[in-house]
């Protein structure tokens, strides 16, 4: 079952770094990895909205900070001659499929843990080790053992259904 189904409002944390959120970046209007505080809802920048709906392949869904941008996956490297995309917050068109993912589910492999993939076959990813990569978000092709592409849902609040689109 898409555990987005009931979701309004989610936290994101790496299962990879297990005391890390995916925050919005309000400065730079980009997204981050930062340890959320020990109260539950003291950090608005780690909950995201979800938009979900239907196309014609597979359920989409875009994620929209506390700030109001989407979380979009860019054609802008990280890094000069490293792979990993930059992922940014935006305000899309309608038909913008850069801040579209796709929930990926493997509970054989992975529980209820998922990866988040773009449309043009790239995963959502925290980074962590020594700087420049520390507590950053990119977006890459998977490597089926690197857990920095696994993420835990926490439904911070239930979905409205009133904003369901078909």
């Amino acid at each position: 079952m898409d555990i987005f189904t009931y979701a309004g409002k989610v936290r994101l944390r790496s299962a990879a770094h297990h005391a890390k959120y995916l925050a919005a970046d309000s400065s730079s209007n980009g997204a981050v990895f930062q340890a959320r505080g020990s109260n539950k809802h003291d950090d608005p920048s780690t909950v995201w909205e979800v938009k979900r709906f239907r196309d014609s392949q597979a359920t989409q869904i875009r994620l929209r900070s506390s700030y109001g941008g989407y979380l979009t996956g860019s054609h802008h490297n990280f890094l000069l001659g490293w792979t990993g995309k930059k992922v940014v917050q935006t305000n899309p068109t309608k038909a913008d499929d850069l801040c579209e993912w796709e929930p990926i589910q493997d509970l054989a492999k992975h529980g209820t843990l998922i990866k988040l993939r773009t449309r043009y076959g790239t995963y959502l990813r925290a980074n962590g080790g020594a700087p420049p990569w520390r507590n950053t978000i990119t977006h890459d092709f998977d490597r089926d053992d690197d857990e920095n592409f696994l993420w835990e849902v926490e439904i911070v609040q239930e979905r409205d259904y009133s904003d369901i689109q078909f």
